[in-house]
């Protein structure tokens, strides 16, 4: 038997609940507290880190999900640029549409909503966090 290198069509897909389809956030992955090499490891799943800050740490990630929507993940404490480890895991403490990838999300967010994104989109956003999630072991 061969197996694939990747998952191709058993891939489970991943639906958002009513509740999420109507809303700008998904509050089912606030809150968890992951390994920092995990959430760097969503870079090669196509999200970008974000731009350094304060004591140049990196407070979020971002996807972009379609024109001019993005998928923003604050991290707190957040990434060190030069020494990625030296704070260690990260809390997800928001995790929201935005019509940038940073962590001004707040202007002009509330009219987002999931149900104008990609379902197909939406499922590989939602597999990536869900991983994520489950990398720790440790949610709420």
């Amino acid at each position: 038997e061969i197996l694939q290198p990747f998952e191709q069509l058993a891939r489970p897909v991943h639906a958002l609940t009513d509740e999420e389809r109507k809303a700008g956030n998904l509050v089912r992955f606030e809150k968890a507290r992951v390994p920092v090499g995990a959430v760097l490891g969503l870079v090669n799943r196509g999200w970008e880190r974000g731009e350094p800050q304060d004591a140049d740490v990196e407070p979020w990630i971002s996807r972009r999900l379609a024109q001019s929507r993005f998928l923003v993940v604050l991290l707190e404490p957040g990434i060190p640029v030069g020494s990625p480890d030296l704070l260690g895991d990260q809390v997800l403490t928001e995790v929201r549409l935005a019509e940038r990838p940073d962590h001004y999300w707040r202007d002009g967010a509330s009219d987002l909503r999931f149900d104008d994104i990609d379902p197909v989109i939406v499922s590989e956003v939602l597999a990536d966090l869900t991983q994520l999630t489950a990398t720790n072991g440790t949610s709420r």
